[in-house]
């Protein structure tokens, strides 16, 4: 992410300077693990002028989302949605994104990691978009998830020096909605078969051959395309 894109994403002057002077900081001070909170207010193209703040963590991982999801709308549904599923919501970006471009939908937000709950609810909630603690698998009932030092790479894998939590699992068949955002650290690979959604736009965790394949398996009832750099993919109800 560029400081352009990160001026882009800002409401007003103050904001845009706001974001350019925290992208900065936080890329120079990232081989120190060093996050810096801040908050900003952001807009969106095609929102109608509507405007929210969102409270960062102060990570880089934040600071590329928001440019993928603001400025490149890497999650925007080919069809405006009545309802919509933040699937692996972390702090919210996305969801903050759905709710100012589509103030009509009825929205989700899914989060696993107990850490990011009040601060997800600080972002989304206003907006009223509704929290659900839970992490989205292949089944119902308590799950153990993994937290990370980097909450980006929290999930339902042990790896590294994470710690484990017990959180509750909800079924991906139990998720009833038009648009389902995906992000979900490998679960999509056991779940999304489970999917009920007219479309779905995620996050592979896994960019070989094989994972492709393996996800065309799982979505065998949606056309889908890959975009294998990135390791992203939209899928479509046939």
């Amino acid at each position: 992410m560029s400081i352009y894109r990160a001026l882009s994403c800002g409401f007003g002057l103050s904001n845009k300077l706001k974001l350019a002077i925290f992208f900065t900081l936080i890329k120079a001070l990232r081989p120190f693990g060093m996050p810096i909170p801040f908050s900003a207010r952001v807009s969106v193209g095609g929102g109608g002028g509507r405007t929210s703040k969102i409270n960062f963590l102060g990570t880089i991982d934040e600071m590329l989302a928001l440019g993928g999801i603001f400025v490149e709308e890497e999650y925007k549904p080919s069809i405006a949605p009545t309802s919509i599923a933040d699937l692996g919501a972390n702090i919210g970006i996305a969801s903050v994104w759905f709710a100012l471009r589509y103030p009509k939908a009825e929205i989700t937000a899914y989060e696993a990691n107990p850490d990011l709950i009040p601060n997800l609810r600080r972002n989304v909630e206003p907006l009223g978009v509704r929290v659900e603690n839970k992490a989205v698998t292949h089944k119902n009932g308590p799950v153990t998830f993994f937290v990370m030092h980097r909450n980006f790479s929290s999930s339902l894998d042990q790896k590294g020096s994470s710690i484990p939590v017990t959180v509750q699992g909800i079924s991906l068949s139990d998720i009833r909605a038009d648009f389902l955002k995906m992000d979900i650290e490998g679960a999509e690979f056991h779940a999304a078969h489970l999917a009920r959604a007219k479309e779905i736009v995620g996050e592979m965790h896994g960019k070989s051959e094989a994972d492709i394949e393996k996800m065309r398996g799982e979505l065998s009832r949606y056309a889908c395309s890959f975009t294998k750099p990135k390791g992203t993919f939209r899928a479509i109800l046939r």
